[in-house]
């Protein structure tokens, strides 16, 4: 690693960079605390817990709602006072004792109650001197049945039909204070010490191991838990049930235990066995050992849970989707899901339980290495899956287009209100914040990455975290590895892209000879006029002549006090080379090139060797060009030559890439004059890929291949290849009239790929499932509207307006229909208008005026061929006086707009195709063909 660093370091030395004076950032002091004025729903610190006993008792299994508690809580005064304030939510305090630490005198006085901060602030007697102090509260809850936070109530259903209560908790964020009294933030860690009593018909369970269960001569059970370390309230947790358990142990003997109700207890092993297994693998990524002696998991009905997962320390508790898998008849996507789940919450047990934030400010100090660690950790355990290319699609470029907005909010973001600290749970915290700690893991190298890790979790370990705790850790293996250049510290890298929102687009031009130029800008999605951006990006690249796509170690750093960035290249051709950044997106930036270079690209794509360029640069050359060409930045022309080399392209990650941003263009130019040509262009591209792949499921079948099969149904049915109408369609046939379960890994995607070109007989009896169906209705309509038959979408349509008493069809169905088949394609657009034209008065009687405005705003927004301009306006007409004058400007707006995009984007790009449909392919006019041409043409004349 030394010797790496210093090669590293005197690689960078010698680029060259432009100094600018504009501030990489600027935050003030007002942005971590409340403003002047406002109130604050931050606890004062003159008092801290130290130690809390929790005594609970509880009559669930009796459908008994009430539960009763005792909380002794030991404070430390670290100032004198005569007030104590926590946290306390719908819970009847029925007696409060103050006392200093080993006496008896009671010093409690009154108490108040803020419903808005949700203080319980305690006066005393008299001010309460600096030192230990003892409050003692008794109080009365309910297990709720509206909510599912705090300690409420769930229910399942037993093999019998009776249903069957439990009490189970949910404290994040911030809600432990809905079930005890309590320093309900997460800076103010303490001991818990927890007895439950509880019926001897179910069994109770927390954090820690049992210490010992006592028998009570009422029915009872009193079972006392070890006490826990130091901990944050929001990760204390209980649950009391009838529940099943399957059990195990790891290498180091900590013992593992999945709960479920006893009906689905048999579907845990998979999730045991993956836990023990993750548990493991993390304790070596991170070089610090699970501390807790056990780490449970239990599954709560779907219902009764809000959220996949939580990562209570010691005691995860899962919606039942997320942890039962049932072996016999599983699909991969519940592998995935369960698994990278699991790793999720376990990854938790470090970053978050370990190490705590100091204030929810730092939320993605737990949910951004929970991220990557989700799929880093699942990828470790199950290689097969390919889980860190899957987090390139997924996450890197799944929130490119959220966070490229005007606005995004940074990673470091302060908030106090309950509902603004459940604000911070999206896509920054998690996703974003996930995406910037893998682009530091491979700026720096994973072995300095993880020993940094480790510096950090040792040091913070039992305690709370910032932001700039994280970064000295990391800053101590930079400099045991010499991992950054001279002048670069971790903490400049890190503020640039955790106090400022959104993330850069780097433009390159070529210097010549000499390699190549840099310039960052803030990426805004369709704002071409981008603002200036001083983030520090670790940079990586390749070239023709040295596609080295395996160097994800930062070749050179752009820093953020700079305007630009020069790299020289040795051996660089201008004329020949092409350049790739951002080897195997390991950072999170676009990139623009010179046109020049996008056609050098595309060129090596579809005429030279494609596999050159690692697949995750081919993914992000199809997400790079398609989303520039959304924002105006790019010829729509350069991501359609870069597309067409997927004839020839066979791996899901490139794929899933391009169906994601092409989509929508797919959309538009299927609605346009344009539709025969955009379907023979699509066809080319996914034959060879539907042809790997086929429509049937195969024993053996690995992840990405299900992944990809499905992709490749979806598409090749779509655009009507043959062999792709035909398998689909036999499939559906034999589900609709033999009763076959159609592969759960294919249960999406067939039925709409099988309906669209099943039999009259097979369509008709589909659909009269809507006569028997309560359930998943939209599915099936949705199902419906995919046949590209015309006799049976007249049908379908017919069957919209008309509603069969049997069939219960609503209005809201009924537009669905009308809209799903207007928006198929120019065919189904086309039908609709007729349909309308056809049935104007039944339409009226059938829709209410917003429900009308509604689908004219549809149609309005898929109207892409001048043909039907006319056609949709002179429909409109019939319904003027219902739609309003208003809407009528809205509805011309949104045409022109259409119409405009057409002739100044879509236009030119399809004219720039040359197709031979009769031989299948497609020629690309580049400059170079284009010379060599005029040079032959010069040399025969």
């Amino acid at each position: 690693m030394l010797k790496l660093g210093l090669i590293a370091y005197l690689l960078v030395g010698i680029y060259s960079t432009t100094i600018s004076a504009s501030p990489i950032f600027d935050i003030t002091s007002n942005d971590m605390a409340a403003e002047d004025g406002e109130v604050s729903y931050r606890l004062p610190n003159n008092t801290l817990p130290v130690y809390y006993d929790l005594r609970f008792t509880t009559r669930i299994h009796a459908a008994d709602f009430t539960y009763t508690g005792s909380a002794a809580i030991q404070i430390n005064v670290v100032e004198a006072t005569n007030t104590i304030t926590m946290h306390s939510r719908d819970i009847e305090i029925q007696s409060i004792v103050v006392r200093v630490q080993g006496t008896t005198e009671n010093l409690f006085q009154s108490y108040a109650y803020d419903p808005d901060t949700e203080f319980l602030t305690i006066t005393t007697t008299r001010a309460l001197t600096v030192g230990p102090h003892d409050v003692l509260i008794d109080f009365q809850g309910v297990h709720s049945r509206a909510v599912t936070y705090g300690w409420y109530a769930a229910a399942y259903t037993n093999n019998q039909g009776n249903t069957v209560w439990l009490a189970t908790t949910d404290f994040e964020a911030p809600d432990a204070r809905q079930a005890f009294p309590c320093y309900d933030s997460p800076e103010f860690k303490a001991v818990f010490k927890i007895t439950i009593t509880y019926d001897q018909s179910y069994d109770a369970i927390s954090n820690m191991p049992v210490e010992n269960t006592i028998t009570n001569t009422d029915g009872t059970f009193t079972t006392s838990f070890v006490e826990t370390p130091p901990m944050s309230t929001y990760l204390v947790a209980f649950a009391v049930s009838d529940f099943d358990k399957r059990c195990g142990r790891d290498r180091i003997n900590r013992d593992h235990c999945a709960y479920a109700r006893p009906n689905g207890i048999d579907l845990v092993p998979w999730s045991l066995d993956t836990a023990i297994k993750g548990v493991e693998a993390l304790d070596d990524i991170y070089g610090v050992v699970y501390p807790l002696p056990k780490l449970d998991q239990i599954a709560i009905p779907d219902v009764y849970f809000g959220s996949g997962a939580m990562e209570n320390w010691g005691l995860v508790t899962y919606r039942e989707s997320r942890l039962l898998l049932n072996e016999s008849w599983y699909n991969y996507r519940e592998k995935d899901s369960i698994g990278t789940v699991i790793l999720h919450e376990f990854a938790h047990q470090w970053f978050g339980d370990l190490v705590s934030p100091m204030w929810w400010t730092y939320l993605w100090l737990n949910e951004g290495f929970a991220t990557l660690y989700e799929y880093y950790g699942t990828n470790r355990v199950y290689p097969d899956m390919r889980l860190m290319d899957l987090m390139v699609y997924e996450t890197v470029q799944g929130i490119m287009l959220r966070d490229g907005v005007v606005g995004a909010r940074p990673m470091t973001h302060y908030v106090e209100t309950r509902a603004n600290i459940r604000g911070l749970f999206d896509y920054v915290s998690y996703q974003k914040a996930g995406t910037v700690l893998r682009m530091m893991m491979y700026a720096l190298g994973e072995p300095t990455w993880h020993k940094g890790l480790k510096h950090y979790l040792e040091a913070k370990a039992y305690g709370n975290a910032v932001a700039e705790d994280l970064f000295a850790g990391i800053q101590t293996s930079v400099t045991e590895d010499n991992a950054l250049p001279a002048g670069l510290n971790v903490l400049d890298i890190m503020n640039s892209w955790t106090l400022v929102g959104g993330f850069p687009i780097l433009t390159v031009t070529f210097s010549g000879t000499n390699g190549f130029t840099l310039t960052q800008k803030a990426c805004i999605n369709n704002n071409p006029n981008m603002p200036p951006s001083s983030w520090y990006i670790p940079i990586t690249y390749s070239t023709k002549n040295n596609p080295n796509f395996d160097q994800t170690r930062a070749q050179a750093w752009f820093r953020g006090d700079a305007s630009s960035l020069q790299i020289p290249v040795d051996g660089w051709n201008n004329a020949e080379d092409w350049l790739i950044l951002n080897n195997q997106q390991t950072s999170y930036y676009r990139v623009n090139y010179p046109v020049e270079n996008w056609l050098k690209i595309a060129d090596e794509l579809n005429n030279g060797s494609f596999s050159t360029i690692h697949l995750l640069n081919r993914a992000q050359l199809l997400d790079d060009s398609l989303d520039l060409a959304s924002f105006g930045m790019l010829d729509l022309d350069i991501p359609l030559r870069i597309s067409y080399y997927l004839r020839n392209e066979t791996d899901y990650i490139p794929f899933a890439s391009w169906s994601a941003g092409f989509g929508t263009f797919f959309d538009r130019l299927i609605m346009s004059d344009h539709s025969e040509k955009i379907t023979d262009y699509v066809q080319q591209i996914v034959e060879t890929f539907y042809a790997e792949y086929g429509a049937v499921a195969a024993p053996g079948d690995v992840y990405f291949t299900i992944l990809a099969r499905t992709l490749a149904i979806n598409w090749a049915c779509r655009v009507g290849i043959a062999e792709c109408l035909e398998a689909t369609a036999k499939e559906m046939s034999d589900h609709i009239n033999n009763g076959k379960i159609l592969p759960l890994d294919y249960n999406t995607v067939l039925p709409c790929a099988g309906l669209r070109d099943a039999t009259d007989e097979d369509y008709f009896a589909y659909l009269d499932r809507l006569t028997t169906t309560t359930t998943s209705r939209s599915t099936l309509i949705n199902n419906l509207i995919c046949t590209d038959q015309h006799v049976q979408l007249e049908r379908l349509l017919q069957v919209a307006l008309t509603s069969p008493a049997l069939m219960q069809i609503t209005s809201t169905e009924a537009s669905n229909i009308i809209l799903g088949v207007a928006r198929k394609n120019l065919h189904g657009y086309e039908m609709v208008l007729d349909f309308i034209n056809d049935n104007i008065f039944f339409i009226n009687y059938r829709f209410t005026y917003l429900q009308l405005q509604n689908i004219f705003r549809e149609l309005s927004r898929q109207t892409y061929s001048e043909t039907n301009v006319e056609r949709l306006q002179t429909l409109f007409k019939s319904f003027e006086s219902q739609l309003g004058e208003t809407f009528e400007q809205e509805f011309g707006q949104i045409i022109s707009g259409n119409i405009e995009w057409m002739h100044n984007v879509a236009n030119p790009a399809m004219d720039q195709m040359r197709y031979y449909v009769a031989s299948g392919s497609y020629i690309f006019i580049s400059m170079t063909a284009i010379f060599f041409a005029v040079i032959s043409f010069l040399i025969l004349q």
